[in-house]
């Protein structure tokens, strides 16, 4: 990867858009996570760090010929081979952005190599930058006018009174480390004026104690996250190699008011999100999620990096673009209202390769999930009685997906399965053919679109196992339509039973699928839903000048509608 001048020792900033990660001893974790933190070993910043024969170098000139850099002092000290800077910080105006680093020790840089770096001129060779930066007592804030969500920035009528700002953005770290870095000249060049280019490699990034506010004023909504340790392995050649996240954790918070005048303006939709369980399940005032380790493999974008940096689409002859390596979880948790409303023992993502843009294989699943369903819903209801007396207050949880394609079949497949146990089991399959990414990705326009067009559906379906499902959603539409749930339960019923005998004059089939659906709302059991041609079916056969009749498109892709009672 090439990267503009003013590198130097301002990747060490730069760098602090990567630092999201954290944990503190890890020989202290004794939860799922505790084996695979063990294995990691302490972070290098656990350690102190010195590199021997070092000597002093003029830094305070360096910084100084850089422009907008400002520090209190700049020292040599022997005891470790760094030089320090205190109190780092870009030069600003601005009384609504503050940035500093209050110590920042830097080991074994190469001023010349900097120097020509900060002037822009070309370097003949790889060579190494400095041998490590370390970063102390980072703290960054900044606050801006315009709400999160769009609307009129308000940031020049509140100038006077940076409290009244409606943003703010906040981040402080304990510590952060770069590792080695090095340069050298760029394997190819975009720049058009006397700017030279460089590529670099970076050994590691550590960070230690992370934590990232964002809150909003006008939209009452705050965001945090807290990383105690993260690890990023190496940068090389449009790589990144191994990261982890170890205790980190991110807290979501919208006061309820604002929720609720949201919910006023929205209509029917919104009187729905009224009820107490379906707010709680989908917009709570307070949410939490915390994670005990969390390990990617990385990825690798080199094959694509030159084609990103000559702002090009990649052609569709080029097949190895891009690879994402696994990634594993371990410990998730889940709090709603400061009540635990979810946990995963561990949730894997297997490695996803790709051919040119085009995903070949997507696959995850979770072990050890369980639900909390009592969390959302308010004591002393209804809905939390029912859930006791039904003993659903703590379930197994089950989710898993694979997707996969076949380019030289030119066929994709999809199958999902997602089930809380008591309450429901839900699989999803879908299946297409005559899917060419070649000329899906590779062509623009009228024939990128006709190659869409030309997919054909083989397969569609969809299944769903009614535990306490069906008695869960009478519950809530009670609640909100001031009804009992079972006569909900039968309205709905007999509404499908009249559209069984409407819908038979347009074809037989609508007939059937209505009755089908009418003993599932009233009986539960077992609802398949499924699209299976006899052969393919493109998606143009949809629409065109003159969209076919209903009654033709279910026959076309055979769509079919079935009940099947509770074992």
């Amino acid at each position: 990867m090439s990267v503009s001048p003013r590198i130097g020792l301002l990747i060490a900033v730069s760098g602090l858009a990567l630092a999201a990660c954290g944990k503190d001893d890890p020989s202290s974790d004794t939860g799922a996570a505790g084996a695979a933190i063990e294995a990691l070993g302490p972070s290098p910043l656990d350690s102190p760090f010195v590199l021997e024969d070092a000597e002093p170098i003029d830094l305070a000139a360096l910084l100084n010929s850089a422009e907008g850099i400002a520090y209190d002092e700049v020292t040599f000290d022997q005891e470790i081979g760094a030089m320090v800077v205190t109190n780092y910080r870009p030069v600003t105006d601005s009384e609504f952005v503050q940035f500093v680093i209050g110590r920042m020790e830097v080991y074994g840089l190469d001023p010349e190599l900097f120097a020509r770096i900060e002037a822009g001129e070309p370097v003949d060779e790889t060579r190494e930058l400095f041998s490590k930066v370390r970063a102390f007592d980072i703290e960054s804030h900044q606050t801006y006018g315009a709400p999160l969500y769009g609307g009129e920035d308000t940031s020049s009528d509140e100038a006077d009174d940076p409290a009244a700002l409606a943003n703010s953005l906040t981040l402080t770290m304990d510590a952060l480390e770069l590792g080695q870095v090095t340069v050298g000249p760029a394997a190819e060049t975009t720049a058009t004026g006397e700017q030279a280019e460089y590529a670099f490699e970076l050994d590691g990034l550590y960070v230690k104690e992370a934590a990232i506010e964002m809150t909003s004023k006008p939209d009452d909504f705050a965001f945090t996250m807290t990383i105690p340790d993260g690890r990023i392995g190496s940068y090389r050649g449009g790589a990144f190699g191994g990261m982890s996240f170890i205790g980190m954790s991110y807290s979501l918070k919208q006061d309820q008011a604002a929720v609720q005048t949201s919910l006023q303006s929205a209509g029917i939709v919104g009187r729905f999100f009224e009820d107490p369980f379906l707010r709680r399940l989908f917009l709570p005032g307070e949410q939490m999620t915390t994670v005990e380790l969390l390990e990617w493999d990385g990825l690798s974008a080199d094959n694509l990096l030159p084609y990103l940096k000559r702002n090009e689409d990649p052609p569709a002859s080029e097949t190895d673009l891009l690879s994402v390596g696994g990634l594993r979880g371990w410990g998730i948790e889940g709090f709603v209202e400061g009540q635990k409303a979810y946990s995963v023992d561990r949730v894997v993502v297997e490695p996803i390769d790709f051919v040119h843009l085009m995903p070949k294989k997507i696959a995850f699943e979770t072990e050890g999930g369980m639900t909390y369903l009592t969390a959302y819903a308010e004591p002393g209801t209804e809905m939390a009685t029912f859930l006791e007396d039904n003993e659903l207050s703590a379930v197994p949880t089950e989710n898993r997906m694979a997707f996969s394609y076949m380019p030289d079949q030119r066929r994709l497949r999809l199958d999902t399965t997602a089930a809380i146990d008591g309450i429901y089991a839900v699989d999803i399959a879908l299946e297409m053919t005559d899917f060419d990414h070649r000329q899906i990705f590779g062509t623009e326009g009228d024939v990128q679109k006709s190659a869409v067009l030309d997919s054909a559906l083989k397969e569609l379906a969809v299944e769903i196992k009614d535990e306490h499902l069906l008695d869960l959603m009478a519950l809530i539409g009670a609640n909100v339509t001031q009804q009992e749930p079972d006569a909900l339960r039968r309205q709905a019923s007999g509404l499908l039973a009249l559209v069984a005998v409407q819908g038979a004059q347009v074809s037989p089939r609508i007939q059937t699928y209505a009755q089908a659906l009418s003993t599932f709302l009233a009986e539960g059991g077992t609802l398949s839903i499924a699209m299976r041609p006899e052969a393919p079916v493109p998606l143009s056969a949809l629409g065109g000048q003159t969209p076919p009749a209903p009654a033709t498109l279910l026959e076309t892709y055979n769509l079919t509608v079935e009940r099947e009672a509770a074992e």
